[in-house]
């Protein structure tokens, strides 16, 4: 797919036998002509797995990048964002359905980060609640693991690489 000045491949899962040997989470960006974009996301925790996608606004993406590299994170104010679909009939945007969210936060003393992946399919009027799919995963990383996954999560989002990845990290 075409998006802007750059050309996507399609978003090719990981091997199967990479899912069984390691805790991850991998992301992919294709970028709008309005400052926006389809932010991919596919994560493998502990045998379970899952991939989906939300549309998110570069700046607040780029924002969640200069709050992964906080020293320490707060632990009642940790990054997190959160993408699907939004409703602001009622004059107060909330989020309706949640298709990806990520958050980062503290986890011990010792410096060990926990990293939250929550994917969910898209519902739509004639979808069967109990046919939704979804994941809720943990795994472990890191300050230096995530501060090399927020410089190479910036890189994705200025179109300098077409994946980031942050693996399990354990202290």
């Amino acid at each position: 797919r075409t998006f802007g000045a750059r050309t996507l491949t399609t978003f090719a899962p990981m091997p199967a036998a990479l899912y069984l040997s390691m805790n991850s989470l991998r992301l992919m960006f294709e970028e709008d002509d309005d400052h926006t974009g389809e932010l991919f996301a596919e994560v493998s925790a502990n045998g379970f797995s899952g991939h989906g996608s939300a549309w998110f606004d570069c700046a607040n993406l780029l924002s969640l990048i200069e709050r992964l590299n906080e020293y320490p994170i707060p632990k009642d104010n940790f990054p997190v964002i959160k993408g699907g679909f939004w409703d602001s009939s009622t004059g107060d945007v909330k989020l309706k359905q949640e298709h990806l969210h990520l958050s980062f936060y503290p986890i011990e003393s010792r410096g060990q980060i926990g990293v939250r992946v929550r994917l969910s399919q898209e519902e739509w009027p004639d979808t069967r609640k109990d046919s939704v799919h979804k994941v809720d995963v943990e795994f472990n990383s890191s300050y230096e693991e995530l501060s090399k996954f927020a410089s190479r999560f910036r890189q994705l989002i200025e179109g300098k690489t077409t994946e980031v990845v942050l693996n399990e990290s354990k202290i």
